[in-house]
């Protein structure tokens, strides 16, 4: 059963699916997390919980693309990206 979208508030960040994290795009990063559990900032020992898009471009799934991240180095890489611009 499919939930009714939440209207979009000013200010709030999108939905994942809004983003364009689709169905497929769960199955995606799931597998490719059960292939790669570890995160790959390098000298962390965090398990990753959290798939990074290198280019940038969530369309981009090839896997050489693609970087499993624990939440915290995911959240400050994202961040980093976001003030740039």
């Amino acid at each position: 059963m499919l939930r009714p979208a939440r209207p979009y508030v000013p200010g709030e960040r999108p939905s994942p699916f809004a983003q364009g994290y689709n169905t497929e795009w769960r199955k995606i990063s799931k597998e490719f997390l059960r292939r790669y559990p570890w995160c790959m900032e390098p000298g962390c020992c965090e398990p990753a919980t959290e798939v990074h898009h290198v280019d940038g471009d969530r369309h981009n799934n090839s896997w050489d693309n693609l970087m499993a991240m624990c939440k915290s180095h995911h959240s400050r890489l994202t961040a980093r990206r976001r003030r740039k611009g």
